[in-house]
């Protein structure tokens, strides 16, 4: 007797399927992965400030709703149940964060090789801390677009997590929200 017919990306691995996904992703497509990977969650708006810069605000809004769409369609990305603004925002309110395919497309190993970390429901409370991070990241890189600043490195948690002795010799890790580098002028500010 043979076994029962599995689909494609059960068969031949998740592996597999995200590199087929990953060859009909755009460059556009991979930066908007590669920013839910580093930032956690991000609004529509949010993601239209940060990939779809070009054309009058109703082709952005579009181009930004289409990208969205796609990655959905294709299990990448995933719409959360909240909406930041109400239901008036539409989909620019809307909470977008990558899946565990997601990460898998971009090669990203799930915690000590097992795992991919998947996106939930989480508290009002932290996906507002999470989306204020982002929006820091967002602003920053529109005052780089604009040559006020120079932004140098961006790191959001858990990257921006550094481990130093205490003093005891005890392992401490130090937990802040956000990791910046900016270049003003002759100088590099970190904050």
């Amino acid at each position: 007797m043979l076994p029962p017919t599995l689909p494609p990306f059960r068969r031949y691995g998740v592996s597999a399927r995200a590199a087929r996904l990953r060859a009909r992703l755009g460059e556009r497509d991979l930066a908007v992965l590669g920013s839910l990977a580093q930032l956690r969650l991000l609004t529509g708006s949010q993601i239209q400030r940060l990939h779809i810069a070009d054309g009058s605000a109703t082709t952005r809004a579009r181009r930004t709703r289409a990208v969205l769409q796609r990655l959905t369609d294709l299990s990448v990305v995933v719409r959360l149940a909240r909406r930041i603004g109400g239901i008036r925002a539409g989909s620019e309110g809307t909470v977008y964060g990558l899946t565990g395919l997601g990460q898998a497309v971009l090669g990203i190993d799930g915690v000590h090789g097992g795992r991919r970390r998947t996106v939930w429901t989480t508290k009002p409370a932290f996906q507002d801390h999470v989306l204020a991070i982002g929006n820091l990241c967002v602003r920053l890189t529109e005052l780089s677009r604009e040559n006020a600043v120079e932004l140098l490195a961006f790191d959001a948690e858990p990257a921006c997590w550094r481990r130093f002795p205490g003093s005891g010799g005890q392992p401490i890790t130090l937990k802040p929200d956000a990791y910046v580098c900016l270049g003003i002028g002759e100088f590099e500010h970190r904050e």
